[in-house]
């Protein structure tokens, strides 16, 4: 019986190591050997056994978890793409650089033309000023040397003609000669058309600030549009980097699990063990007891 068995093995340790010592007392000394040493490979044996189990477990558990994160990094991949392609994403930073430059393109001639929006009101103010003080003449002096203003040149020149001939003719009739009277007219029918040559000026520099202020309005719409398309974008990105470090992160998890997993050899594990005989047991045929000198 085991009982019986258990009061004839003693086991004690080996002071300042990991040592200890196995006797059995028996009648028998080779049976008392048999029983020490059988003992004791039984319990390197359950030991070995239980060492294994926790490693299969152990590699169970690992394995579990390698496809586990396998399928957590196709899930993250298959997120990436499925997001680029209905976002239309696959050039993301290609679009988002062409959206910055013509941005900055849209800025550029809205400058430009704010530019030229100044000096031009700066002139219409000018001429309207000029025309209200009378000052047509030195106006029209300013603009008849453009190459566009032929009219008005021409003009100027008749202007100038009669009024040579009027200051000819005044020395010699009186104020109610007809000569004198229609060298006048024609001086007053002359000025008068300066005069509107002049407001037609004007109102083509007016239509042309009118043109320039649509076309300033025009770029400052499409600048917004543009800037609403990269605050649109960089909220993609924004969403996209996520999906991408969440990616990255189950990859680089999966990668280290398979890692460790290919490195480890359950044959080891299958051998190796964490006790071991040092010597095994010998018969002792010298009787232990009873001590027969004591009784």
């Amino acid at each position: 019986p085991i009982n019986t068995l258990r009061k004839q093995f003693s086991l004690t340790m080996r002071p300042e190591t990991t040592l200890f010592n196995f006797d059995v007392v028996d009648t028998d000394p080779v049976r008392a050997s048999l029983y020490a040493n059988t003992i004791a490979t039984v319990y390197m044996d359950y030991n070995l056994e239980r060492g294994q189990i926790a490693t299969k477990q152990a590699l169970k558990g690992l394995e579990k978890e390698v496809l586990r994160y396998r399928e957590e990094k196709l899930k993250a991949d298959k997120k990436v793409h499925e997001y680029k392609y209905k976002n239309n994403l696959i050039d993301i930073e290609i679009d988002y650089e062409s959206v910055q430059v013509r941005i900055g393109e849209l800025i550029s001639k809205q400058n430009e033309l704010q530019t030229e929006i100044v000096n031009l009101e700066v002139t219409v103010g000018s001429i309207e000023s000029q025309i209200k003080m009378n000052r047509w003449r030195s106006l029209a002096q300013n603009y008849a040397n453009y190459k566009d203003q032929q009219t008005l040149s021409s003009l100027l020149v008749r202007e100038s003609e009669l009024t040579q001939e009027w200051n000819k003719l005044n020395v010699y009739y009186l104020p109610d000669h007809p000569e004198l009277q229609r060298a006048e007219q024609e001086i007053i029918g002359i000025r008068n058309l300066i005069k509107d040559e002049l407001n037609s000026i004007l109102q083509m520099m007016t239509i042309t600030l009118e043109d320039l202020y649509s076309k300033k309005s025009l770029f400052k719409e499409e600048q917004e549009i543009f800037s609403d398309s990269l605050k649109e974008l960089d909220k993609k990105k924004i969403d996209l980097a996520f999906l991408i470090a969440e990616a990255t992160r189950n990859e680089t998890i999966f990668n280290e699990l398979d890692a460790r997993l290919s490195q480890v050899d359950l044959s080891q594990f299958t051998s190796a063990n964490n006790i071991r005989f040092i010597d095994k047991a010998e018969p002792n045929f010298e009787p232990v007891h009873p001590n027969l000198m004591q009784n």
